[in-house]
């Protein structure tokens, strides 16, 4: 490919050549190339999927390297220099959701648990509580988890979403209590909407308040007629998520969709959606399986939703 535009002494020197079919672009970050000029790029430039250099994304991305390989531990040790350094990005809130994943041990766990609050002095940020309160649940800390998420739900600046993922969690909390030490339920301080005190009790609570989410994002059935506007707004649940994961996006208006899951190298792994669809309120469902109904690893995975001019790509975390 010859190029007479680019900056000498710089990467964008070296442009990417797409050789794999327009439906399946090549997901490429951490490029230095000019993107003002897109008619540098043959093929066409919707054949690639560029992104500005960023440090902090690229430390994360190598974190999220090693969890891909199970060095846990290095990625563990990464993604606390991702908060560090870079405590108001997007990429310290998404490693300190993982933190908690990492840990496997009483004292990790305390050592986590000493960083979180230390860190919430520092730092203004309603994500902290979900994490610590996660981090109390997986330590078996049952009634201080309940106790913390009923904060968050009765926090005003809490979204609806959250709210609703944190009285799941509350809900969870409340079965491992009532199968490890049913009488420390006696020393719970708050009142509780959910009391699940068996798998099938929290399972049934799941259910319902996932339904919940999928108004948000869903159809509710009803008859009435349908806003003509509709704002592009995309999220999938749970996540991190075993063994599979609900993806729900809404439509400003009418066109041929696609969705497709990729993994950390780039490679496409599932095409979940290629079709029309009306605007409005959609979801999909990924249960973990590539095009040959093959069980995939665990590790972090994006999703990608194209429709018209409106793209996304978002992680989610695979956890068995």
């Amino acid at each position: 490919m010859f190029d007479d535009s680019y900056r000498p002494g710089t990467m964008d020197q070296y442009l990417l050549y797409a050789i794999l079919p327009v439906d399946d672009p090549i997901l490429a970050d951490l490029l230095l190339i000019e993107l003002s000029d897109q008619s540098r790029f043959y093929p066409s430039f919707r054949h690639f999927e560029l992104e500005r250099y960023e440090p902090a994304r690229e430390l994360y991305n190598d974190g999220i390297s090693y969890v891909y390989d199970g060095e846990y531990l290095l990625g563990y040790g990464i993604m606390l220099d991702v908060i560090n350094t870079y405590p108001g990005s997007i990429y310290a809130q998404n490693a300190m959701a993982l933190l908690p994943y990492f840990i496997n041990s009483s004292e990790d766990y305390a050592e986590l648990l000493e960083f979180l609050n230390e860190f919430r002095n520092r730092n203004s940020d309603g994500l902290i509580d979900q994490i610590i309160a996660q981090v109390q649940m997986f330590n078996g800390d049952y009634v201080e988890s309940i106790n913390l998420y009923q904060n968050i739900i009765d926090d005003p600046l809490t979204s609806e979403i959250d709210g609703l993922l944190a009285e799941l969690s509350q809900a969870y909390s409340y079965y491992l209590l009532s199968e490890t030490d049913p009488l420390l339920r006696n020393s719970i301080l708050v009142d509780l909407k959910y009391k699940p005190e068996d798998f099938g009790a929290y399972k049934e609570v799941q259910e319902e308040i996932y339904g919940k989410i999928s108004l948000l994002y869903g159809d509710d059935g009803s008859e009435e007629e349908l806003p003509e506007i509709y704002e592009f707004k995309y999220t999938n649940y749970p996540n991190p998520f075993n063994p599979e994961t609900t993806i729900a996006f809404t439509l400003p208006r009418e066109n041929r969709t696609t969705l497709n899951v990729y993994n950390i190298r780039g490679q496409r792994v599932r095409s979940l959606l290629n079709e029309e669809l009306t605007s409005g309120h959609h979801k999909v469902v990924w249960n973990g399986r590539d095009e040959n109904d093959r069980q995939v690893g665990s590790g972090v995975y994006f999703y990608r939703i194209e429709s018209g001019e409106y793209k996304a790509t978002q992680k989610m975390l695979l956890l068995k």
